[in-house]
């Protein structure tokens, strides 16, 4: 079933090895891992078709992206990392989704950073024909990439789509009662925020929301690499609010236009000068272009709460979305 390759002469493989005991009958993708605990590089010689039922791309350590895809012979499912030799067959759309493939030569890799961890690297492969979906089969694709440190899985085509199960969308969660005595007007902010180490709290109206900006690259380390635009207004005008890495996968889902929003623990900073602004959902409302507020991870950690529409008070004079466009 399986030729062992030498680590120092690859050309020159050993004779064929016996599958392990007890495994005549189960999942030809099990054998081969166990197999390859065994002997870390194999030649498939009698090699099995199977059904790819996942391809996931996140960013490399060096340069480039990886890929992660998972197989599913009939029996069992695993997950296994494509050799980056093999990544052009992804940017062709010929390694994809419901194609079945044929597996000729993988290798088992050690993971320094992981205790007794590894993973297996398809090394060289064939596409097959279409199979279609494999009903309703769960799909058991790992939480996170198999290689590096990367924390996340990005869209196969592009970077800005949320993708995975990272991106919440969480309900509503407990709303405090709101002394609206010490909120301040954005107005005000935009006039004193600079000079406040404490900030006061904000009551706002999402107006905007943009899509996510991905910025990752290999060198960077950051886990979560993304930055969301919202425009948020009050009474006194409108001011952009930024919200930067592992908060996008908390709260850009959950975020939506028209929310009303309690923002307490925040920091300001100069907005950039050159930056185009979207076009809001009410064109009456006066913009504070100065100032942007950033929600970060920390420094501090942000308060952030969705009131419910029943906790408005009309009082506060909060702007209504009088129209949204839909853009890509």
């Amino acid at each position: 079933m399986y030729e062992p390759l030498s680590e120092f002469d690859a050309g020159s493989p050993a004779p064929s090895s016996s599958p392990p005991a007890g495994q005549a009958s189960g999942s030809w993708l099990q054998q081969t891992r166990e197999e390859l605990a065994l002997r870390p590089r194999l030649v498939v010689r009698e090699p099995v078709p199977v059904t790819v039922l996942a391809v996931q791309r996140y960013l490399g350590e060096s340069s480039g992206y990886c890929y992660d895809v998972t197989l599913w012979d009939g029996a069992e499912q695993d997950t296994w990392l494509l050799a980056p030799e093999l990544c052009p067959l992804v940017h062709g759309n010929l390694l994809r989704c419901g194609r079945s493939v044929t597996i000729r030569r993988c290798s088992y890799r050690y993971l320094e950073k992981r205790l007794a961890a590894g993973l297996v690297c398809v090394d060289e492969l064939e596409p097959g024909q279409e199979q279609g979906s494999p009903g309703e089969l769960p799909l058991r694709a790992p939480a996170g990439p198999l290689s590096g440190d990367r924390k996340h899985y990005l869209p196969l085509w592009n970077n800005e789509d949320p993708y995975g199960d990272i991106w919440r969308r969480g309900g509503p969660g407990q709303e405090p009662s709101v002394d609206v005595t010490k909120v301040c007007s954005l107005l005000k902010l935009e006039m004193t925020g600079l000079s406040k180490i404490t900030l006061p709290p904000l009551i706002v109206r999402v107006m905007h929301k943009s899509r996510l900006r991905y910025f990752g690259k290999a060198e960077k380390k950051t886990d979560y690499p993304y930055q969301a635009y919202f425009e948020v207004a009050d009474h006194s005008g409108m001011m952009s609010l930024v919200l930067w890495n592992s908060l996008c996968p908390e709260w850009y889902n959950t975020l939506q236009v028209g929310n009303v929003v309690l923002l307490q623990q925040y920091a300001v900073k100069k907005s950039y000068v050159c930056r185009t602004h979207p076009t809001s959902g009410n064109a009456q409302v006066k913009r504070l272009p100065s100032l942007e507020i950033c929600l970060n991870p920390r420094d501090p950690p942000p308060k952030i709460i969705i009131l419910s529409e029943s906790k408005v008070k009309p009082e506060w004079n909060l702007p209504a979305v009088k129209y949204q466009f839909v853009t890509r």
